[in-house]
């Protein structure tokens, strides 16, 4: 290709100094000194400024993970893996669930954290009670004149009133479908409501985190795909999304698949544990992280490290004497296929029949 085709294809093109285009753009000086990102509640979790979604089918324990976060907030306290980074206030409607109930599981929660709601957290001297507010679903319906519809402008100035009032810095709403009066599968529709969510978070500078729940017959499991109801529009809007799934009895998947700017995306097993002899509490609860399963060994690998074990320094061994030697260390089925296997690699030698001894490979090999 000749020079004057590619100065044909590729013009020389001198910016002017001052770029000046209608809008609002950013050149890249610009972008490299501009460091914006909100401030975090929860490192690698969730941030001010930001919309955020737990989705879990109905009993799953969403309304629960949801109060215990607002606690560990308010108190600064551990949740779960993660430590908040101050103290914060938060504000949760619950919206989906009767008033005593969510009640009964505060409480709970507070004697699983041995939180004393009368005494408070002490600072330079004073003591102030914890910056935890719920608004149970009659109180809503009181205080709103009906449903909590932030369609509604009247609604929506009240609950970003109420939260500047209370300097609230996590907004919890439980749950997604209290919030507004629209078909979830229409896209447009919810697309307006997630901007309002967005509204809300950006002009109270808080983490609004909402409840929502999965399609009629699922429960969440979901392989990475979005597994609320609705439009996939609402995922595309959040900042943070997490998938509880109930495993068991007591146990539950937290799958977090979305979170911007983390690192902490993943799925995390969670214990809803019981907290026994508890003073004045009988049902006290806290959720905690199961301990890691401890990795299962192969079958194999058992046997051939029991072998290796009893043929160390070229000693001959019968089958019947390994057979024993693997049965001493949890091993139930008949060890003739693998040791036939390992013959077969070279591993293992029959110097005489029923007995056998290691190679030079095998001896390597351990």
């Amino acid at each position: 290709m000749s020079e004057q085709l590619v100065d044909n294809l590729l013009p020389e093109h001198h910016w002017p100094e001052d770029i000046s285009l209608p809008g609002e753009y950013l050149h890249l000086q610009t972008i490299a000194r501009l460091r914006e990102k909100p401030r975090d509640i929860i490192p690698g979790v969730c941030f001010e400024n930001s919309v955020g979604m737990l989705v879990a089918a109905p009993y799953a324990g969403k309304t629960l993970l949801l109060l215990d976060l607002g606690l560990a907030l308010a108190c600064q306290q551990q949740w779960l893996k993660w430590m908040p980074v101050v103290r914060t206030p938060v504000l949760i409607y619950a919206l989906d669930s009767p008033g005593w109930t969510t009640k009964e599981q505060t409480n709970c929660l507070m004697a699983g954290r041995g939180i004393d709601p009368d005494h408070g957290y002490d600072s330079h001297g004073e003591t102030y009670p914890y910056p935890f507010a719920l608004v149970t679903r009659e109180a809503a319906k009181k205080q709103f004149g009906g449903s909590a519809n932030i369609m509604n402008p009247g609604v929506y100035a009240r609950i970003k009133e109420d939260a500047l009032a209370f300097g609230a810095k996590v907004i919890g709403i439980d749950s997604f479908s209290k919030i507004h009066p629209f078909d979830e599968i229409k896209r447009a529709e919810m697309e307006a409501v997630m901007t309002r969510l967005e509204d809300l978070a950006r002009e109270t500078q808080a983490f609004v985190l909402v409840l929502h729940h999965t399609p009629v017959g699922g429960d969440g499991r979901s392989d990475g795909v979005y597994a609320g109801r609705g439009s996939s529009v609402i995922a595309a809007s959040l900042d943070f999304l997490g998938v509880l799934t109930k495993d068991g009895r007591r146990e539950c998947k937290l799958d977090i698949q979305k979170g911007r700017g983390s690192d902490e995306e993943g799925v995390y097993t969670l214990v809803k544990e019981r907290v026994p002899d508890h003073p004045t509490e009988p049902r006290a609860v806290r959720w905690v992280l199961a301990p890691p399963k401890p990795k299962k060994i192969p079958q194999a690998e058992v046997v051939w490290n029991c072998i290796v074990g009893e043929l160390a320094d070229n000693m001959l061994r019968s089958k019947a004497e390994l057979t024993q030697a693997a049965f001493d260390v949890g091993v139930t089925v008949d060890i003739g296929n693998y040791l036939s296997r390992f013959v077969a690699q070279g591993l293992l030698k029959v110097p005489q029949r029923g007995h056998y001894m290691l190679t030079g490979k095998g001896k390597q090999q351990s």
